[in-house]
């Protein structure tokens, strides 16, 4: 049994490092966008999904913008902290061209910055 950081476990499959992770299924699809992108073929499934805890995508914009919906997006700078692909597969889904930034302070100093709404 390894104890480690759930956002590991796909690559330690992926790997032949162990056999199995219980992770959240958030983790799963961001592990296989980013393989996709770099051209990598997967070598883990989902096999069960545990059917608890919940995760979902949550747009943030700053106060006074004036937001109508996923289109409000459209060729903005969106600041992502650690999974860049959902947000990016969001975007591209609905035809919303956008730059997702991944920023790793934090939120308030990104927009302090003006990095990102």
């Amino acid at each position: 049994m390894l104890f480690v950081r759930d956002d590991d476990f796909p690559d330690l499959v992926q790997e032949d490092v162990c056999d199995l992770g219980l992770v959240g299924l958030n983790v799963v699809q961001e592990k296989r966008l980013a393989f996709a992108a770099r051209a990598i073929a997967p070598l883990f499934e989902t096999v069960q999904l545990a059917r608890f805890g919940r995760c979902k995508l949550c747009i943030r914009v700053p106060d006074g913008f004036d937001y109508r919906g996923a289109q409000s997006l459209q060729g903005k700078r969106i600041a992502n902290d650690l999974f860049p692909y959902p947000g990016a597969f969001f975007l591209a889904d609905r035809g919303i061209a956008a730059e997702v930034v991944v920023l790793p302070a934090p939120w308030n100093l990104r927009r302090a910055l003006g990095r990102a709404i």
